[in-house]
């Protein structure tokens, strides 16, 4: 039994971190579970959303067109998505995000 734990425990995990982010180890996918989204709009107004799923059915996009705008910067219906900044970093300020 203790060699069972120890070859578990020798494995790598099926995630890595690049720039404070998860995605699945040797991938660019996107582990989008408990990831903020903030969506900027044209007038500079700021939503949160708790995970891309949750953007995604309130602002009714895709979520695979948003986890797209996240990679590349695009804007996608006048809409720019970001991550909402990893523990650690410089963050928004609370005045400029509405919570929906």
């Amino acid at each position: 039994m203790e060699v069972k734990f120890k070859t578990l425990f020798s494995l790598s995990s099926p995630y890595e971190i690049k720039n404070g982010i998860r995605f699945m180890r040797g991938t660019n996918n996107l582990v989008s579970e408990g990831l903020k989204i903030i969506a900027i709009d044209i007038l500079n107004n700021k939503s949160i959303f708790s995970s891309i799923s949750e953007c995604s059915i309130a602002i009714n996009i895709d979520r695979s067109k948003i986890k797209h705008c996240l990679f590349t910067g695009e804007k996608y219906k006048n809409l720019k998505f970001l991550i909402a900044s990893p523990p650690g970093s410089t963050k928004i300020q609370k005045n400029q995000i509405t919570k929906i």
